[in-house]
């Protein structure tokens, strides 16, 4: 599902450089790449892009390829690092390059973190 800038926020037209639209992407269980113990990611993830999908040319989010790439950036990490404010920083940067690289018709400028849970 994806909501226009001015359906997401209550700020009115025009106010700042945002994003013009965000996905809402369902949630994200996945592996992290501890080695001495087994650990989980729960996340859930809106993002912030440039292009909204344009349901009247019919080309709507490609959202296996979102995904695809969100999952193997995510179990990369390691359950410290995600602990920390700087961890969860350097984890969006590198999701917006990752997906802006492998998916550039969207144009992914935020990353929202709706939920984020690691379990050990």
């Amino acid at each position: 599902m994806w909501y226009t800038k001015a359906q997401a926020s209550n700020a009115p037209p025009g106010a700042g450089a945002g994003p013009s639209a965000v996905i809402h992407l369902d949630s994200f269980i996945v592996n992290l790449a501890d080695q001495d113990q087994i650990t989980y990611l729960r996340a859930s993830i809106d993002l912030g892009v440039e292009k909204a999908p344009d349901a009247r040319s019919g080309r709507g989010v490609p959202l296996a390829s979102i995904r695809d790439v969100i999952i193997s950036v995510l179990a990369t990490r390691h359950s410290q690092e995600l602990l920390t404010p700087d961890g969860k920083l350097k984890l969006k940067q590198d999701l917006i390059a990752a997906l802006n690289e492998h998916v550039p018709s969207i144009g992914v400028r935020d990353i929202y973190f709706t939920d984020f849970l690691v379990q050990r």
